[in-house]
């Protein structure tokens, strides 16, 4: 696209948008309205489950980081919208998150090392828990074998 569309001239212009105007049919448009739509009710959800909910008393405040909030829905559109894929069920199917109380024990260690020495090599090193955890994950969900072949000679195809 060079300089962009919008700039172009007249000829390179026509050129462009006929390459483009397949992307902006109504039939994908509705697709993206949709996806837009259940990214943002979702987002929107979470904020009133926060605001609303038990969590919330008479006077207290919560401190809400938007940018990691409407970066987080931008990955969901993105995902969704480019590459039909729900970011979302990294989290919700991840073991720890199924497991709460593992969840807050590593939290824990975590918090634990890193308030003490903060972060550098040999604070990983004491992060016990988290290092079981990860070749326990490792155990369960093993990565697939990797078969690189190399050639030893060259080859000549007729």
């Amino acid at each position: 696209m060079g300089k962009g569309l919008v700039p172009a001239d007249l000829d390179t212009w026509k050129k462009r948008r006929k390459a483009i105007a397949p992307a902006f049919h109504v039939m994908y448009l509705e697709a993206m309205v949709k996806t837009f739509k259940g990214c943002t009710g979702r987002t929107m959800v979470k904020f009133e489950d926060l605001f609303h909910g038990d969590n919330l008393s008479e006077g207290q405040f919560i401190e809400v980081d938007l940018e990691v909030e409407f970066s987080s829905l931008a990955l969901d559109i993105i995902g969704l919208g480019v590459f039909n894929y729900d970011f979302r069920s990294v989290t919700k199917e991840s073991p720890i998150i199924k497991h709460p109380s593992k969840m807050r024990k590593a939290q824990a260690e975590i918090d634990a090392v890193l308030q003490s020495s903060g972060l550098n090599f040999e604070s990983l090193k004491n992060l016990e828990y988290i290092r079981h955890s990860v070749v326990e994950a490792l155990r369960l969900y093993p990565q697939p074998p990797l078969l690189i072949r190399r050639s030893l000679r060259p080859d000549i195809l007729p």
